[in-house]
């Protein structure tokens, strides 16, 4: 796929030309909307009006007398619920603090059941790996209608983290794959940013 497009080859690595980014860029779509479970909060993506949501990917829950701790599933309850009621906040950020009193295995599932539970803004999901995706876009089928409504029509947006300039992580490149394939993820992939916080990493909270 890549010679065909013209892409420099050398065994696993590809090379981008500044060209090849920008021709590339231009076939995304300069406006477009994702779906929302409330119809009223569908959001509209292009048109030069910015689009608010809270981070994803946080660790650590940080408490008033300034120590941290790790976050729990009632952390990220309370989260979705602050994103419900916020005048500003258009998308849930999925993974906002990781829980870490639930199954890291299937902790995917209760955060995305929270995000649609609890909010009827339109949800960014899991992508962490193929089978996260699969799992997000089942959980949005049956909010939506089933598996060909999401054809239709955009229904949530996510982030690919890249390890460096040169590579991504293996479980993520799976579960960018699986989104191409998905002609309902394609348009809002296109637009979504590229970063993305560790769980691995200690990131200071105050200064």
């Amino acid at each position: 796929m890549t010679h065909q497009h013209g892409f420099k080859v050398q065994g696993s690595r590809i090379f981008f030309t500044e060209q090849q980014v920008l021709k590339a860029t231009e076939s995304a779509p300069v406006q477009f909307k994702i779906r929302a479970r409330n119809p009223e909060k569908t959001l509209h993506i292009g048109g030069g009006a910015p689009v608010l949501c809270g981070t994803g990917g946080e660790v650590y829950i940080a408490e008033k007398d300034k120590t941290q701790r790790l976050g729990t599933m009632a952390d990220y309850r309370k989260i979705a619920k602050l994103v419900q009621t916020s005048p500003l906040d258009q998308m849930t950020a999925h993974e906002s603090v990781h829980p870490h009193d639930v199954d890291a295995k299937t902790s995917h599932l209760d955060m995305i059941l929270e995000d649609l539970t609890l909010c009827d803004v339109a949800a960014t999901s899991s992508t962490q790996s193929a089978d996260t995706v699969t799992d997000s876009l089942a959980l949005l089928g049956i909010i939506f209608g089933g598996m060909d409504k999401l054809r239709e029509q955009p229904s949530t947006m996510g982030i690919i983290s890249p390890l460096s300039p040169l590579q991504y992580a293996p479980d993520q490149a799976d579960g960018q794959i699986l989104r191409i394939a998905q002609p309902h993820r394609r348009r809002a992939e296109r637009l979504s940013p590229a970063g993305w916080t560790s769980h691995g990493r200690k990131r200071p909270l105050f200064e």
